[in-house]
């Protein structure tokens, strides 16, 4: 078995940008499933706007994207 963990991080949400919570960058497609820079797998989504995780989820969700497993 390899000791390879899978990362795992959030994407932080509000009103004008999405980022890693792992390395801060920004996200530019709101549907990728892990960062670009850092390669954490995105598991799941914070904001402090009400319902725009909620919103971000459900369009997720329509395009067929789902969560990776934390371990």
């Amino acid at each position: 078995m390899s000791d390879v963990q899978l990362q795992t991080a959030s994407i932080i949400a509000d009103m004008r940008t999405m980022r890693c919570d792992q390395c801060k960058v920004a996200i530019h497609d709101e549907l990728a499933t892990e960062c670009a820079v850092c390669g954490a797998r995105f598991d799941s989504i914070v904001s402090n706007h009400a319902g725009l995780a909620q919103k971000l989820y459900a369009k997720r969700a329509q395009a067929g994207v789902t969560r990776c497993k934390s371990r």
